[in-house]
């Protein structure tokens, strides 16, 4: 299977340093955080939903013409950045039903291509970041999916991979969790470990797997491909290419009680060892029990994440550890010197959010963006 884009040529350097921009940020530290080593840029957030005439629209998103002049100043500045937007956040609402993944795809290109182009920022965002989570309010609707919004998200994906653009997905680690063969679609599930603890009922059960295990591919019609050396349209004789759809998946360790959180703190395993046990489960795979959920009309599955598409999911200086995991730098190059030693590396790192760069932990700065390319500047397969 290629990673090669369609007819848009859109590419990601090597290693994957991802910095999230806080809801509706667009300040300069975004390109503060791009100059300490950022190199996919996901500005936060949109939600897809209907106008007043209940056609599909994009709603909310950062100031656009804040972004074009923040994407403007990056280039002018030298720096080779990826632009992807979020669509979603924490008690943001899911999509509806009842509007087609084309319609909503439609509409997000349309919106990208002239409403977000501009002066600065011509070619608009570069793809798109995958990000429905659950809600605080025990109560409400989008602490569960319906499978016809699941299955309208993954062709919207597939839909995008065939024009070029990247697509990602950002699984809170409950979302995409090889210990649990289990599926279904609600996300008010608890970790069986932390009941004694605490009471937090906003886990899932391997949602995202689905959209890897029947989204996971896109056949791209030779017609729209081009070779990475040429802009011109590449005469193929294979009637299309197999493409991945998902460029690369972040898996959000610092979930709320995480398992990461507990083996790390409540059973004191250092975290760079559970990180190397945890990511080789995604490499090897796991079955995941489909069937159990007649909705979605799909069986058991063995799923994997590939190192190339693993990317570490992080919390910065605003994380406690107590709720929310908080993982040391040096653990991390621990655990990036490990996989990287049996030849089983991890594409990068994301953390959410630049804004809270800077905060200060146990009388230290966490500026992980620093951090994170000091990581990946130790190996010699840098960026």
């Amino acid at each position: 299977m290629s990673d090669q884009s369609g007819f848009r040529n859109t590419k990601l350097h090597k290693k994957l340093i991802v910095g999230y921009a806080d809801w509706g940020q667009t300040d300069a530290s975004i390109t503060s955080a791009v100059e300490r080593g950022v190199n996919v840029v996901i500005w936060f957030a949109i939600d897809l939903g209907k106008d007043s005439e209940g056609l599909p629209t994009i709603l909310k998103g950062p100031d656009l013409s804040q972004v074009a002049t923040r994407v403007a100043e990056i280039k002018q500045r030298g720096y080779d950045v990826t632009h992807l937007i979020s669509i979603g956040g924490w008690n943001a609402p899911h999509p509806p039903d009842g509007v087609g993944a084309e319609a909503f795809y439609t509409a997000w290109k349309h919106w990208n291509e002239n409403v977000v182009s501009r002066e600065g920022f011509e070619e608009g965002f570069d793809g798109f970041d995958i990000d429905l989570e659950g809600n605080d309010d025990p109560g409400s609707p989008y602490n569960s999916f319906t499978a016809e919004c699941l299955d309208m998200v993954g062709t919207m994906c597939q839909l995008a991979k065939r024009d070029g653009y990247i697509v990602s997905l950002a699984p809170a680690e409950s979302y995409l969790d090889p210990t649990n063969p289990k599926f279904d679609l609600s996300l008010r599930h608890e970790y069986k470990e932390w009941k004694e603890v605490v009471s937090f009922p906003y886990h899932g059960h391997n949602t995202y797997a689905y959209l890897v295990a029947r989204y996971g591919s896109t056949q791209i019609p030779s017609s729209q491909c081009r070779t990475k050396e040429t802009t011109h349209t590449a005469e193929m004789k294979a009637p299309s290419l197999t493409v991945h759809t998902f460029d690369f998946i972040t898996v959000q360790f610092y979930e709320g009680y995480s398992h990461l959180l507990y083996n790390s703190t409540k059973l004191n395993q250092p975290v760079s060892e559970y990180l190397v046990s945890v990511v080789k489960q995604f490499y090897e795979g796991w079955v995941v029990k489909f069937d159990g959920c007649p909705e979605v009309g799909f069986g058991s599955t063995h799923i994997t994440v590939q190192p190339h598409h693993f990317v570490v999911g992080l919390g910065n200086g605003w994380t406690d550890n107590k709720k929310f995991a908080f993982i040391e730098p040096d653990q991390l190059l621990l655990a990036y010197r490990q996989l990287n030693a049996m030849g089983q590396g991890v594409r990068g790192f994301a953390f959410w959010n630049i804004k809270d760069e800077g905060i200060v932990v146990d009388g230290k700065e966490v500026i992980l963006a620093s951090e994170l390319k000091r990581i990946i500047d130790s190996s010699n397969d840098k960026q």
